[in-house]
């Protein structure tokens, strides 16, 4: 089981919330992104797909706002 989440990452180096579209682009993912820069997008995109890759027997995706009541 793989649990991902921003707040646990404690930093700027993934962005569970941008590649799911629970928040948007900032200005500076889009001058990244058409510099051809790495982005916080890009690795969360590669680090999600190895996850992924890794189930064995079955795989579940679930998402969530990250908002607390």
């Amino acid at each position: 089981m793989v649990v991902v989440s921003d707040r646990e990452a404690r930093g700027f180096m993934f962005a569970h919330d941008k590649l799911s579209w629970a928040k948007e682009k900032s200005k500076t993912d889009f001058e990244n992104e058409a510099a051809g820069k790495e982005t916080s997008i890009g690795r969360t995109r590669r680090l999600f797909y190895a996850t992924c890759g890794r189930a064995e027997q079955s795989l579940a995706v679930a998402g969530g706002s990250g908002a607390r009541t």
